[in-house]
């Protein structure tokens, strides 16, 4: 072999072996704070009951996945809550068959702890009848506190905690959640009571 060809076939081996180079951080696409999946289902525990919910639908829209979640119990199937999954983070759109106003952000994405932000929504469930519920009020105001490890009986993941003030239709209390990737909702902790996640499926393709 020519002495060229040897000196170039040395020079194209480092580079064959060296390593991509990073992403930078503000060029990597944000993890989804909420499954999209059909099929998706989990499994929470809230003191001695099993609160079963799954992914029944969900579309794509210009602004992100719009997923509809609704309640199993044994055979039977409520609406539980809709909610819109973007690069900006998780947006509930409806709660118990009461569509909002506007948006209620669950989870905003960049995460940053230190975040704060408040919504406030209004709605009207349509009985379908001609006969509507009263109006439904809800005021939140949300902090992303930390990210840390939580573990629950589905396992250990490490997720965004946000601490919410909130006051449903006059009723004021206080909320912890967090929220890990891909998976959702983990823990929630209220005043009164407490609900772990126990099981999750992300579904299948």
């Amino acid at each position: 072999m020519p002495r060229r060809l040897v000196a170039t076939a040395f020079l194209l081996v480092p580079l064959a072996l060296a390593p991509a180079a990073p992403v930078p951080e503000h060029l990597m696409k944000p993890p989804p704070y909420h499954p999209t999946r059909v099929g998706a289902t989990w499994v929470y525990q809230q003191g001695t009951e099993l609160l079963t919910y799954t992914v029944s639908a969900s579309a794509e829209e210009v602004g992100g996945a719009a997923v509809t979640v609704v309640r199993v119990d044994g055979d039977r199937k409520s609406p539980h809550q809709k909610v819109l999954v973007s690069s900006a983070g998780v947006t509930r759109t409806e709660y118990l068959e009461t569509p909002f106003d506007g948006p209620d952000d669950l989870v905003r994405v960049p995460v940053r702890v230190g975040d704060r932000w408040e919504t406030k929504v209004t709605g009207r469930r349509d009985r379908g009848d001609g006969r509507s519920d009263p109006e439904l009020t809800l005021t939140a105001k949300r902090t992303v506190a930390k990210v840390e490890r939580v573990e629950v009986p589905a396992g250990v993941f490490r997720a965004v905690r946000i601490d919410g003030e909130l006051t449903y239709n006059g009723r004021s209390y206080r909320a912890t959640s967090w929220y890990a990737p891909h998976v959702g909702l983990v823990k929630l902790d209220q005043e009164e009571w407490s609900r772990v996640l126990k099981s999750f499926d992300p579904g299948k393709d």
